[in-house]
């Protein structure tokens, strides 16, 4: 019915055949060649790839999904479902794209994280961390988010001790419990 109602790969025929995908890391290359068979069979009207073709799952398609992208045909052989193929594709390369893991040539939102630090970085790294109010060293920036991070869960902690409505649970079920406030109270 989807399919129907978007015409069968709509999506990516339309929006994602023009652009050129890469990533800087060989982790992400399934999404990359899965990209690839999108664009192959973007026309198609095929339900199933063809047996012939080499369908990339690996880290395209979550595991969650596996059971809707893959099915047993009639002949025992599992198929590819295009449509189902195709959602889990365009989801893993929004979620690479919105790391950098995976980026797009000539765009700039989504450009090659390579050139996000100026091109003098290396020599003038100092003059940058120091405009930036950032050691540094790795260490000191961690240490110091560290100590912002205890002191802002003490502070939580003792309101939630002078609050008395709420009390930290130890259980693995349940972090806090608070008790239910009456209809008729304010």
């Amino acid at each position: 019915m989807f399919s129907q109602l978007l015409g069968h790969n709509a999506v990516f025929s339309h929006e994602g055949s023009c652009w050129k995908y890469l990533s800087n890391n060989d982790l992400h290359r399934p999404v990359i060649q899965a990209l690839e068979v999108l664009r192959t069979y973007a026309n198609s009207p095929l339900r199933f790839y063809p047996d012939t073709q080499e369908v990339p799952l690996g880290s395209a398609v979550l595991h969650a999904w596996r059971n809707f992208v893959v099915k047993q045909g009639h002949d025992g052989r599992e198929r590819i479902d295009q449509m189902a193929y195709e959602i889990c594709v365009l989801q893993a390369l929004r979620e690479r794209l919105r790391s950098k893991e995976i980026w797009v040539v000539g765009a700039h939102r989504y450009r090659n994280p390579d050139e996000d630090l100026p091109t003098d970085f290396e020599t003038k790294r100092l003059a940058y961390y120091e405009a930036l109010h950032q050691p540094p060293e790795a260490d000191a920036f961690i240490a110091r988010l560290q100590q912002a991070m205890r002191e802002a869960l003490g502070a939580f902690d003792a309101s939630l001790s002078r609050n008395g409505a709420s009390r930290s649970c130890r259980k693995a079920t349940a972090g806090f419990n608070s008790p239910r406030s009456h209809p008729n109270q304010n």
